[in-house]
């Protein structure tokens, strides 16, 4: 079995028995980069127009969320399903 620390989080270990995983699978991996120090701090420096009145999430959550749906691919599964 093949075992790596991540260098961002040396408390989490990655392994690979060789099993399959679902598409799903690496979204805890992108999720844990999104929210590193680093890129959190490049994205609440981003300028967001918000005209909301009682926001539920925060913008910088939304963005993130918008970031691994497009990087997974849903928006063209949605695509997809629309022209079936």
């Amino acid at each position: 079995m093949t075992q790596k620390v991540l260098p961002s989080n040396p408390l989490v270990a990655v392994s690979d028995n060789g099993a399959p995983i679902t598409s799903d699978g690496g979204n805890v991996l992108l999720s844990m980069f999104l929210n590193s120090p680093v890129v959190s701090r490049l994205f609440n420096n981003v300028e967001f127009n918000d005209n909301r009145k009682n926001p539920r999430y925060a913008k910088v959550e939304l963005l993130l969320q918008m970031l691994i749906q497009v990087i997974e691919g849903y928006r063209n599964a949605d695509v997809a399903d629309y022209l079936t």
